[in-house]
């Protein structure tokens, strides 16, 4: 009994130690981020949501620098998953780039999607992006690590 009702106590705790802020990246895509109040927790984890009327799935974990590509597309660096990804619509990502040396500084730029020295035309990363299968309830962020 006093085992529950310690785990009751820490989970309700931990609660009330983590703040969620939510971003609005592009329509139905959207950064949320953890944040603790306990520096030893890691402080900062965003992650990268999808939201549609088909799909409402974690895409990525350790998301940084995400940028807008367009109305359906948006492009980041995964910390977890080691690459550079763009993903549209309700579409599985597409990996850019393994393991880029420049985790920030994703941008989109005359028509060119760069990160450090990499940059690929924003229509050929789209095209492909769009190729991928579809995302479902079933997707999990692991996937990415697995190299799915």
């Amino acid at each position: 009994m006093r085992r529950v009702v310690l785990a009751l106590l820490l989970a309700l705790l931990q609660g009330c130690l983590v703040r969620h802020e939510t971003e609005e990246v592009a329509p139905g895509w959207e950064v949320v981020t953890e944040i603790s109040q306990i520096p030893e927790a890691g402080g900062y984890h965003p992650s990268l949501w999808r939201h549609s009327k088909h799909v409402h799935v974690q895409v990525d974990i350790d998301t940084y620098s995400v940028e807008r590509v367009d109305e359906q597309c948006v492009a980041w660096y995964g910390l977890d998953s080691r690459g550079f990804y763009i993903a549209c619509g309700d579409r599985q990502p597409f990996l850019l780039q393994a393991d880029p040396q420049m985790r920030t500084g994703v941008k989109v730029t005359g028509g060119q999607l760069t990160l450090d020295s990499f940059s690929t035309p924003v229509a050929t990363a789209r095209a492909a992006a769009l190729r991928q299968p579809a995302l479902t309830d079933a997707w999990k962020p692991v996937m990415l690590i697995r190299g799915q």
